[in-house]
């Protein structure tokens, strides 16, 4: 297989320092990473590109924009709030022709 053969080339010229060797690990007192070899090196490359310095200045120019847009989702949150579960009137319709000021009885005196 030519992958295992370029692949062990590639680690013979690969030195290591001391102490930081695959070989050199102690479990219970080395950390050991949680992530990957692929978070590892997309992290590195997000860093390099400069894309969190980008992403912090976004921020920082955004914020009073984002603020506002915060607030008034906020607002639209509370007037849900009120509409949905407010104080209901009640709101039943009068008869057509019907005085809400009308005396009651039979309309003699």
């Amino acid at each position: 297989m030519p992958a295992t053969s370029s692949g062990a080339a590639v680690l013979a010229a690969v030195d290591f320092n001391e102490g930081h060797r695959y070989a050199d690990y102690l479990p219970g007192k080395d950390k050991a990473a949680t992530y990957g070899v692929v978070g590892l090196i997309a992290g590195a490359a997000a860093v390099k590109a400069g894309f969190f310095k980008v992403v912090w200045v976004a921020i920082l120019a955004l914020k009073k924009f984002i603020l506002l847009g915060l607030a008034a989702a906020a607002a639209a949150a509370a007037a849900a709030f009120k509409r949905y579960f407010g104080r209901r009137k009640n709101n039943v319709p009068e008869p057509a022709g019907a005085s809400p000021r009308a005396p009651a009885g039979n309309g003699t005196t």
